[in-house]
């Protein structure tokens, strides 16, 4: 139990210090990632509030999906969300902006923060305890469009939609990049690596999805 509780508190820190050094380069964040910094801008609250609330709201909505709910499990990832919301803000607050740098150093920051958060998100699928609010969401998508291309597709196509609605009516657009392009051509690649090399010999929990 201590050593399951070790490993999400890593996949907790890594998924917030990867997201710090993805958006402080500004170069591109991922699809939910994106959506929660255009709508921090244009509420003018703080990134990690961002993702809270919108996260919420997608959890809600997934429940309806699902008419049902374990009390337990939503307890559990309301406190990963928060977790992961604090440290977000904290880390991007202690990690310099880098808006100034040389562009090919803003990219590999952005694709070591990359690296970081994919390593943690799939830690976290190991581990697969308070599962990520937006991957309820996701999973219930998936099972509406009884498609798991055609159901993530959807979800992160929500996700986009909100980040440039969000972004023009705040008058620019951010989170979007070169970044963001990575993310969606390689995100699949690091999880495949990641399972085959670090975490092969980490056994998997088995846990009740919503």
């Amino acid at each position: 139990m201590k050593r399951t509780i070790f490993l999400l508190i890593c996949a907790v820190i890594g998924n917030a210090l990867g997201t710090a050094l993805m958006t402080n380069t500004s170069l591109g964040l991922t699809a939910w990632g994106s959506a929660a910094f255009n709508i921090g801008k244009f509420f003018d609250i703080t990134f990690g509030t961002a993702f809270i609330i919108m996260a919420i709201v997608f959890y809600l909505i997934a429940i309806l999906i699902s008419k049902k709910i374990n009390l337990i499990e939503t307890i559990l990832s309301f406190a990963f969300l928060v977790s992961f919301g604090m440290l977000s803000d904290l880390f991007i607050w202690l990690i310099p902006s880098m808006t100034e740098w040389h562009y090919l150093l803003r990219l590999i920051i952005n694709f070591l923060g990359l690296g970081i958060l994919i390593f943690s998100i799939a830690l976290h699928l190991k581990v697969l305890i308070a599962v990520h609010p937006c991957d309820v969401f996701l999973y219930q998508m998936q099972k509406l469009c009884k498609n798991d291309a055609v159901g993530t597709y959807i979800t992160y196509g929500i996700a986009f939609l909100l980040a440039i609605t969000f972004g023009l009516l705040y008058g620019e657009i951010s989170g979007i990049g070169v970044g963001t392009l990575i993310t969606v051509l390689f995100s699949g690649l690091m999880i495949k690596f990641y399972n085959q090399t670090l975490l092969k010999n980490l056994k998997t929990s088995k846990v009740n999805k919503n």
